[in-house]
């Protein structure tokens, strides 16, 4: 198997909302740590510890984004709301399915995160960069 990367921050990955940035480098904290841990080849039961907390926080950064979008009333907030939801089902059915025969891999599980969240910051979440940046060139 191979060894997984951390995710160092880029400037690619800011948003320009120091909140939303921090979350997302707290995610790439957690994401790191969970890295570790498969590279190391240490228990699945630690595993699901650094899974819960990567999917608590996680959920806890996307009620705070929605918040952020109502605020600055994001046009493509619906459809930002709909990639949320999808997100949150399939890391809860990791959660729930991690200890049942067949499981899935937790090398997949972390391809799955590193490659939602790289792609949801840097092409999702700057549209709402974007759309601030336009709306405060405007006034």
């Amino acid at each position: 198997m191979d060894k997984l990367e951390h995710i160092d921050w880029r400037d690619e990955f800011s948003v320009f909302v120091p909140e939303m940035d921090e979350d997302h480098g707290e995610l790439f904290s957690i994401y790191n740590e969970m890295v570790d841990h498969i590279n190391t080849g240490k228990s699945r039961e630690k595993f699901a510890l650094i899974l819960s907390k990567m999917t608590d926080y996680g959920i806890k950064h996307l009620k705070r984004e929605e918040k952020y979008m109502r605020s600055i009333h994001f046009p493509k907030y619906e459809q930002h709301i709909k990639l949320h939801k999808s997100y949150t089902y399939k890391v809860a059915m990791f959660n729930a399915n991690f200890f049942l025969d067949n499981s899935i891999d937790p090398f997949a599980v972390a391809i799955f995160l590193r490659d939602w969240w790289v792609d949801h910051i840097t092409r999702v979440d700057s549209e709402y960069a974007e759309f601030l940046k336009s709306k405060n060139d405007r006034v």
